[in-house]
């Protein structure tokens, strides 16, 4: 009863292995179409935008600390000036 009990091991694994090999070996599909078409009409579509809109200024870059290089709006900064400058007069 032993010795059938060690035979069937190796039977066992015989089995797994053919059955492995022919799942390895079976026949793929080679892609999706469908995702291909999609991935390729959003590269088209890349390829042909701006990244500025017609017409428009292009965002400009932030400076240091945060301070950007657009003119500032009038007004902006009246307060501190005119402390700054009320201090001055009356020392």
């Amino acid at each position: 009863m032993a010795s059938i009990a060690w035979l069937a091991i190796p039977v066992a694994a015989a089995l797994f292995a053919a059955v492995w090999a022919a799942w390895s070996n079976r026949t793929r599909h080679l892609g999706d179409g469908q995702s291909l078409a999609g991935y390729q009409r959003f590269v088209h579509a890349m390829e042909h935008t701006s990244a500025v809109p017609t017409g428009a200024e292009p965002r400009r870059r932030r400076l240091g600390r945060g301070r950007s290089t657009s003119p500032r709006p009038q007004g902006a900064g009246e307060g501190r000036r005119r402390q700054r400058e009320g201090a001055g007069a009356s020392s």
